[in-house]
C-alpha cells in the first residue's frame, strides 16, 4: 500500500508540476499579448499626434504668410502716399476708391483681377513666379471732409490643404497730416 501511496503522489506531482508549466506559459502568452496590443496603440496615437501637428503647422505657416502679405499692402499704399508727398503731388494721388493688387516689384496700383500672386523663391509679385495659393486685394476709400483720410483694407485669401477657405483683414487709415516741403510751393 506504501508503494502504491508513493506512486499516486509521483504521478499526482508531475501533473501539477506539467500543469503549472502549461498554464505559466499561457498566462505569460496572454500579457505578452496584452503589453504589444497596447504598444501598438500607443504607437499609432503617437503617430496621429504627429500628422496632425505637421498638418497644424502648415496651418500656422499659411496664416503667417497670409498676415505678411497682407501688411506688404499697406505698406505699398504707404509708400505710395511717402511718394506723392516727396514728388510734391497731392497726397492720396493715385489712390482713388476701388478694389486694387499691387506688390512691390510694380508699385502702381491695378484693378483688382481676382489672380493669385506668384512665387518666384523669394518674392510673392503677380508678375514671374508659379502661382502661389495666396489672392490679395487692397480696398482704398477716401473718406471726411476733402478727402482729409484714407482708409485701406488689405485682405488675403487662400484655400488651405483640405479645401477650407482662410482669409486675413488689415485695415490702417492715413491722413493728410504733413504740410507740403518747402520746395514745393
Amino acid at each position: 500500500m506504501k508503494s502504491h501511496q508513493k506512486k499516486n503522489r509521483r504521478s499526482h506531482s508531475t501533473f501539477y508540476f506539467l500543469d503549472s508549466i502549461f498554464c505559466n506559459q499561457g498566462q505569460m502568452l496572454i500579457e505578452a499579448m496584452v503589453a504589444i496590443s497596447i504598444l501598438i496603440v500607443a504607437v499609432f496615437t503617437i503617430l496621429g499626434f504627429l500628422s496632425r501637428s505637421i498638418s497644424l503647422n502648415r496651418v500656422t505657416a499659411d496664416q503667417y504668410v497670409g498676415t505678411y502679405l497682407g501688411a506688404e499692402a499697406i505698406e505699398i499704399v504707404r509708400g505710395l502716399i511717402d511718394t506723392n508727398v516727396s514728388r510734391c503731388n497731392e497726397w492720396n494721388r493715385g489712390l482713388s476708391n476701388g478694389t486694387w493688387e499691387a506688390d512691390y516689384i510694380d508699385t502702381k496700383l491695378e484693378l483688382a483681377s481676382g489672380a493669385p500672386l506668384r512665387f518666384d523663391g523669394n518674392f510673392y509679385q503677380y508678375n514671374n513666379g508659379e502661382n502661389s495659393k495666396f489672392i490679395r486685394t487692397i480696398e482704398l476709400q477716401n473718406l471726411g471732409a476733402a478727402n482729409q483720410e484714407l482708409k485701406a483694407v488689405a485682405r488675403v485669401s487662400w484655400k488651405n490643404r483640405g479645401g477650407a477657405r482662410s482669409d486675413v483683414t488689415l485695415e490702417d487709415h492715413f491722413f493728410n497730416w504733413r504740410a507740403k516741403p518747402a520746395r514745393c510751393f
